[in-house]
């Protein structure tokens, strides 16, 4: 059997040492003194061995080590270490190491007790209730403010004429009205008129209103029919014509000349039978027909107005004339058949109706 030596895990450590040895030597005075001897193979192997046994121990955790589950007791500590710190307001905030990594914005708590504004309850709750009351009083005032004016309370009583002309409309009459001091919101009561459709009611003319009315009252006194429409006599002599009459009813204020002509050259006057026949067109065609007698016009009055009173009045005293007539004639004929001997029942058979 080979008696040749079986290499050792420590061959290699000799090889590399064995130059070194060869330059250096050994200090056998310093091994001597020391009471050392030359190390062996065994001691050698032994502490290479101790040696690699502390790098072990040092090395990085395997696969299944880092797969392993976490203590509850160490996950408990990795949390409260990782939870962020109050920062002290006298100590400046300290970033991690990584610049890079967003600074988290920690909002400061509300201090319980206090409201909007950073208010306490019980003051922020003063403030409104104050508020609230005050909003309360000035919007019933103002309401209250609107009612005496719509409704005319607390006025004194004043009567004042207001003139309605034909070129007025809901503004101008408004505005009227205010300047007169029968109201005091002009847009309160143009809200009233379109509501109540007053532009429609209300007539040319000049009123005799008064401060108490409200605005129905108000609304009412300026329509064509109103028993507080201002009235004048007008006296129309007996043989005057179309032209003198026009002018005498512009000079009272009944209306103007040329309005008269221009209606009685344009209207039909379709509802009087006497007309028939009657050419139109011309400002003075119902001359004849203006009956004179004394009259009652309004003052500021439409012309239409004005021809009606007229013509009325003209209807009426032809009706009267002629009842008159046929009244002579039936009596004359009646004394012509009793006198031929006819009898009362014949005679009453043949009166003219």
């Amino acid at each position: 059997m080979d008696n040749k030596k079986t290499p050792n895990q420590s061959d290699w450590f000799d090889d590399l040492m064995s130059p070194a040895a060869e330059e250096i030597g050994p200090d056998e005075h310093a091994v001597s003194a020391a009471g050392l001897s030359d190390l062996s193979d065994m001691e050698l192997e032994r502490i290479m061995k101790e040696t690699l046994a502390e790098d072990s121990q040092e090395r990085e955790p395997s696969l299944e080590e880092v797969l392993a589950p976490i203590p509850e007791e160490v996950s408990e500590v990795s949390d409260a270490e990782d939870a962020p710190e109050e920062v002290s307001k006298d100590t400046p905030a300290e970033t991690s190491a990584d610049h890079d990594a967003p600074v988290r914005k920690v909002r400061p708590k509300r201090k319980s007790g206090y409201g909007m504004f950073g208010l306490p309850h019980l003051l922020s709750t003063a403030i409104w209730l104050v508020l609230a009351v005050g909003i309360g009083i000035s919007l019933g005032r103002f309401l209250w403010r609107c009612a005496t004016d719509v409704l005319a309370f607390g006025r004194e009583d004043r009567t004042i004429y207001v003139t309605i002309t034909d070129s007025d409309n809901i503004e101008s009459i408004t505005q009227k009205l205010y300047n007169a001091g029968l109201i005091e919101y002009p847009e309160l009561f143009r809200l009233y008129a379109d509501i109540s459709n007053a532009e429609e009611t209300i007539s040319s003319g000049t009123f005799k209103l008064n401060s108490l009315y409200d605005y129905h009252a108000l609304v009412g006194g300026m329509s064509a029919t109103s028993s507080y429409r201002e009235t004048i006599e007008v006296m129309i002599p007996e043989g005057y014509t179309c032209a003198q009459i026009f002018k005498l009813l512009e000079e009272k204020g009944v209306c103007t000349a040329a309005k008269l002509e221009a209606y009685a050259a344009e209207s039909e006057f379709a509802d009087y039978w006497f007309l028939e026949g009657v050419p139109r067109g011309h400002k003075y065609t119902l001359e004849g027909f203006l009956f004179p007698d004394t009259y009652d016009f309004y003052t500021n009055d439409t012309p239409r107005h004005v021809f009606i009173k007229f013509l009325d009045r003209f209807e009426d005293q032809l009706q009267d004339d002629l009842e008159t007539h046929i009244a002579s004639l039936n009596e004359r004929l009646a004394a012509m058949m009793r006198k031929n001997g006819y009898s009362q029942a014949y005679i009453d058979e043949h009166k003219v109706d």
